[in-house]
């Protein structure tokens, strides 16, 4: 019986020049090598449990629109598609930062991250510090940002644990704070939020240190770039992922897979509840459990 030659491509490789160490070129040279489905990384799913049974304080919420973050608390939490996220980590190529589909290429922008979770993506780039704090002074400038003391093995050099993090969180707020205590709690929040939902790394339980000092006015933390820095960072997971040799992806999967549903409707649940135009884009949509999954005829 005649074989077919068939090959992942590209026909030509002067543009695609990494195609021998993609994950996807090792599906024809050796399939006993498939890693199969990606482990998804991320850190966040108490934190949404958490919130979801006591929601957060109105007043709270105030400040976190004005730092910017609002939006994706208000978009709120699904269940990621691992099979979905594997698939795109196979058709993206680190040489364009695009995705190669059948009907051509495509990606997530700038625009998508701002529609989708309502984060700005104009202002001021959000950028490192050089300066290294000791284990007391980290310590210190948490406890006066957040008003609450870290234990002792919470803190690794210039990073801060997210479960320890997350513990403050779930201490009783009162039901009449006052401003500087919905200020504080806020910044517990988007500290959260920073670590294990927009910039989760590989082990998805670390914030580094550097964003107390982006934490400290809310205002001015508001006026920064954040959809620009989440769209870089998720480009670089995915990038990372596509190697043969990484059996995990981590970064904003949540913002890709609901860039996935928009862009490829045929694959996204159907939405019945009425739509509320003040949200972000999927905020607007409301609750999972108001969702189905389209049935193929």
């Amino acid at each position: 019986m005649a074989s077919w030659g068939v090959t992942p491509g590209p026909l030509n490789d002067e543009l695609l020049f990494l195609g021998g160490e993609h994950r996807a070129a090792y599906y024809f040279q050796d399939p006993t090598t498939d890693a199969g489905i990606i482990r998804l990384r991320r850190g966040d799913a108490n934190f949404w449990k958490f919130i979801k049974q006591k929601p957060i304080h109105r007043n709270v919420m105030t400040h976190l629109e004005i730092a910017g973050f609002a939006g994706i608390i208000q978009c709120g939490n699904r269940k990621l598609d691992r099979g979905l996220i594997t698939a795109l980590v196979e058709r993206w190529r680190p040489e364009t930062h695009t995705f190669h589909l059948p009907v051509g290429e495509c990606t997530v922008t700038l625009q998508d991250v701002e529609v989708l979770w309502g984060l700005k993506v104009d202002g001021d780039a959000v950028s490192g510090t050089d300066v290294v704090l000791a284990k007391h002074e980290l310590i210190q400038k948490f406890q006066f940002l957040t008003g609450c003391t870290l234990p002792d093995n919470s803190t690794d050099r210039q990073k801060i644990n997210l479960v320890a993090i997350f513990n403050l969180i779930k201490i009783e707020f009162p039901e009449n704070p006052t401003d500087d205590e919905c200020k504080k709690r806020a910044r517990l929040i988007i500290l959260h939020l920073i670590g294990a939902t927009i910039f989760p790394d590989s082990a998805s339980n670390w914030v580094h240190a550097n964003f107390l000092s982006h934490v400290d006015n809310l205002v001015d933390c508001g006026k920064l770039s954040w959809g620009s820095a989440t769209l870089a960072w998720l480009y670089r997971q995915l990038c990372k992922a596509t190697k043969m040799t990484t059996r995990d992806v981590s970064g904003p999967l949540f913002l890709l897979q609901l860039w996935a549903w928009e862009r490829l409707p045929t694959i996204a649940p159907i939405n019945n509840r009425t739509v509320n135009f003040e949200l972000p884009y999927d905020g607007k949509v409301g609750n999972l459990a108001m969702f189905q999954r389209p049935r193929i005829a």
